[in-house]
């Protein structure tokens, strides 16, 4: 993978993947930033609901379960000092589905941490403690 962040002269930074997709960061005023993008840690936060929601949905798609919805609230907790990783992410999913189970769920979830996930392996590796709850909406 190949990636590059362009930065000229004021926010955001525009970042661009090998295939061309452009991602905008930013910070907020108080750090010379507008505001009005995703600041870098806010994108990794995303990124590792994204990449279990990619799992999740095909584990459940190929045992030929219904997906209404699927969400994610995500919360963290962050080192105090510099560098100020990541030390605690909680993922708390809510599938609504006519036909799946709470076990279903479950057991697609523990294959996206535990087996799929790049993200979450990544945080995990890196010492940040990764945790989920899941529930079914009929």
């Amino acid at each position: 993978m190949k990636a590059s962040i362009s930065y000229s002269g004021k926010m955001p930074f525009v970042g661009k993947s090998e295939r061309g997709h452009i991602t905008y960061f930013d910070t907020s005023p108080k750090h010379g930033g507008t505001g009005q993008h995703a600041t870098p840690m806010d994108v990794l936060l995303e990124a590792v609901g994204a990449c279990s929601v990619f799992d999740i949905v095909g584990i459940l798609s190929k045992k030929r379960k219904t997906i209404e919805a699927l969400d994610i609230d995500i919360d963290s907790q962050r080192a105090e000092d510099f560098p100020k990783v990541f030390t605690k992410i909680q993922l708390n999913y809510v599938l609504k589905s006519p036909n799946a189970s709470q076990d279903d769920l479950e057991k697609a979830i523990d294959l996206s941490m535990t087996k799929y996930c790049s993200v979450s392996a990544t945080l995990k590796r890196s010492g940040c403690d990764v945790t989920w709850t899941a529930r079914i909406d009929h």
